[in-house]
């Protein structure tokens, strides 16, 4: 059976949104912008039927049917993120890194001593 899901992405961005209470804050823990995050919920909201966000845009407060959907989605990502860590969580192992040279050179390297102190078991090629 297929399951019927919305994008995930758009799920992350609500969830994120709901549980830190501002578009901003989720946009800064999801790493991406403001209107990234708002644009997804959107599509959440069109894909659903139903809004899960009331409020002027500075200050939106979640809907009843927001309420609802937070604590599930918190729950389920919970959930992937214990099962992803006990498979691939570990402090050992090669860490492949791949950038611009400038950049290599200008950030990468000067911190990459702070890196290896807090990972002493991990292999950076």
């Amino acid at each position: 059976m297929r399951r019927r899901i919305p994008s995930l992405n758009a799920l992350k961005a609500f969830e994120a949104a709901g549980r830190l209470g501002l578009m901003k804050l989720a946009a800064e823990e999801l790493c991406v912008t403001h209107g990234a995050v708002s644009r997804q919920v959107k599509q959440l909201e069109n894909w659903l039927g139903v809004a899960l966000f009331a409020g002027p845009k500075h200050a939106p407060t979640l809907t009843e049917a927001g309420y609802r959907l937070l604590p599930a989605l918190t729950c389920a990502f919970d959930q992937v993120d214990l099962a992803v860590r006990q498979i691939a969580d570990t402090d050992e192992g090669t860490l492949d890194v791949s950038c611009p040279g400038t950049f290599t050179m200008r950030w990468l390297i000067p911190r990459l001593h702070h890196f290896n102190a807090h990972h002493p078991r991990v292999e950076v090629a």
